[in-house]
């Protein structure tokens, strides 16, 4: 694996982590690693696109906004000097989730930034509808749930425990003890562990929020772009 794969993929098990919303493989509708359900990666499916009446100017805004953020992210990995992936350590780890949680904050706002308020109501109902509990651990929706800071702090132990749980598997793949495909199964696998466990941090409450946050469903037939 090239130096250029090995910062892509180290991106991709950070998006998958931190809960943050960018997505690896921008453009192509939930390939790569990253959430299929975050925000930057539902407004590249031609049917959410459609679902929202994007106009050609918005479209052309967003293409500019996922363009910078791609550049955003590779400048946020690189600017943090980590070259030593085989003996990361926790504090390392802690740094680069802090990192790109915070870029993608920046990334999502800009991308709402661009949607009528009508627009940005949709596109989260249909995040929130898919990520089920897991959007616990987004950004976008705490405030609005109404997630403790203790709660918070237990979240974050989760996605912190699932990020090294999630750099072991790269580790396999960088030594060819593991093929890449098998990797993201694992991820996804361990993204789904990582929901389950943020459904027993919630209260009744907040998965009533959760629920009634939704709005009309909005099936997602494929998201392995085929």
């Amino acid at each position: 694996m090239n130096a250029t794969k090995k910062i892509f993929a180290l991106i991709a098990i950070l998006t998958i982590t931190a809960g943050s919303v960018m997505a690896q493989g921008q453009g192509r509708r939930g390939r790569g690693f990253g959430n299929p359900y975050a925000v930057t990666t539902l407004i590249n499916r031609d049917d959410v696109k459609e679902t929202l009446k994007l106009t050609d100017e918005q479209k052309a805004k967003l293409m500019d906004v996922l363009a910078q953020a791609q550049t955003r992210r590779r400048e946020a990995f690189q600017g943090l000097g980590i070259t030593d992936f085989a003996n990361i350590t926790d504090e390392d780890r802690k740094r680069m989730t802090k990192v790109f949680t915070t870029v993608g904050i920046e990334i999502t706002k800009n991308v709402l930034g661009a949607l009528n308020p009508d627009q940005v109501k949709r596109i989260k109902e249909i995040s929130i509808q898919h990520e089920g509990f897991g959007a616990a651990a987004d950004t976008v929706f705490q405030d609005e749930l109404g997630i403790t800071e203790d709660q918070k702090a237990k979240i974050d132990a989760l996605t912190q425990k699932m990020m090294t749980a999630n750099f072991e598997l790269f580790g396999k793949v960088r030594d060819g003890e593991m093929e890449q495909g098998a990797m993201q199964d694992a991820m996804k696998k361990n993204q789904v562990t990582l929901t389950e466990e943020i459904g027993k941090i919630l209260t009744a409450d907040q998965k009533a929020k959760i629920k009634d946050m939704s709005g009309t469903p909005f099936e997602i037939k494929d998201t392995n772009g085929r």
